[in-house]
């Protein structure tokens, strides 16, 4: 769950002339000492020159233009991505084989994939998660890291808001939101948006059926309804003007679907989606305001 070695040391290539360049520049502290090409950052007076060059661009801009470090051309434009960071306090929630999950304080529902640096999120914190803390995403190529500046908070994290975090991991995982680049990201292609759709939908499906057969419906109904629901994901992903998967269909993507369905098959349809919609709610998948919507249109219709 850490960036390669080559990676790493390539952002320490950059960081530190970075950190001793914005000091220069900002009179911060009389002296980065420790801040050799060999020595260890020193993280409480790395904190404090870092702050003050994340709030002035203007000495990133210099930096590139100037170039004191005789950093080489790919080196540069990372440095000109680091405008697009993300600093704040994030609940570290747990690592994973490729990458840490940060949960964003600021931007509730916010999902972060982050990989570490030398040290992996699970040597740093990993006794300790879920673990708030507070530092800066930074884009590194096509990953996110950190700048590798932490401070933590010793806020300790009951049953009930550990299942908030599960809850919103699980959410983002399902519908394929869990944020892994800082970078302004160019137009989705159809074909992108149709494979992402089509990953959503598997995984909802799944998790529909699970809840069907735990609320005691019989076999035959869950059945039916898995069925009616797997044709309506279809038509959203080829029916509609628009891509579109079974966590983010639109009211009239689900009317368009019945009215275009042969007279002997509406109804049964209907019932089924109807009991997709309250699996949406009942899971906090949907929003009791759309989920009345939804409802009181079925019921117009």
């Amino acid at each position: 769950m850490t960036l390669p070695t080559s990676q790493v040391d390539l952002f320490y290539a950059i960081w530190r002339p970075l950190l001793g360049f914005a000091n220069e520049r900002l009179n911060v502290v009389p002296s980065l000492s420790g801040m050799g090409p060999n020595d260890k950052i020193i993280s409480e007076l790395a904190i404090k020159v870092r702050d003050a060059l994340w709030q002035n661009d203007a000495v990133l801009d210099e930096f590139v233009s100037q170039n004191p470090a005789h950093l080489s051309k790919e080196a540069l434009g990372i440095v000109q991505t680091w405008k697009y960071r993300l600093p704040g306090s994030f609940i570290v929630y747990k690592t994973l084989k490729k990458h840490a999950i940060f949960l964003s304080q600021a931007h509730s529902g916010d999902v972060y994939a982050v990989k570490g640096l030398y040290s992996s999120f699970e040597e740093l914190f990993g006794m300790y998660l879920p673990i708030m803390i507070k530092t800066v995403l930074i884009p590194f190529q096509d990953e996110i890291t950190t700048d590798g500046l932490f401070e933590s908070y010793s806020v300790v994290f009951g049953p009930g808001i550990r299942s908030e975090f599960k809850d919103l991991y699980d959410d983002a995982r399902e519908r394929g939101d869990i944020i892994t680049t800082l970078r302004p990201a160019g137009p989705q292609s159809h074909a992108d948006r149709v494979a992402k759709a089509e990953a959503t939908n598997l995984k909802t499906l799944d998790a529909f059926q699970r809840h069907h057969y735990k609320s005691g419906l019989s076999p035959k109904t869950v059945a039916r309804d898995l069925v009616a629901v797997t044709h309506f994901s279809q038509n959203l992903l080829s029916g509609q003007p628009e891509a579109a998967s079974l966590r983010n269909f639109q009211t009239e993507m689900l009317f368009s679907y019945l009215i275009a369905l042969p007279a002997k098959e509406r109804k049964p349809a209907t019932l089924s989606l109807r009991r997709y919609l309250s699996f949406l709610l009942d899971t906090g998948r949907l929003k009791w305001e759309d989920a009345q919507t939804m409802f009181e249109k079925l019921k117009e219709r």
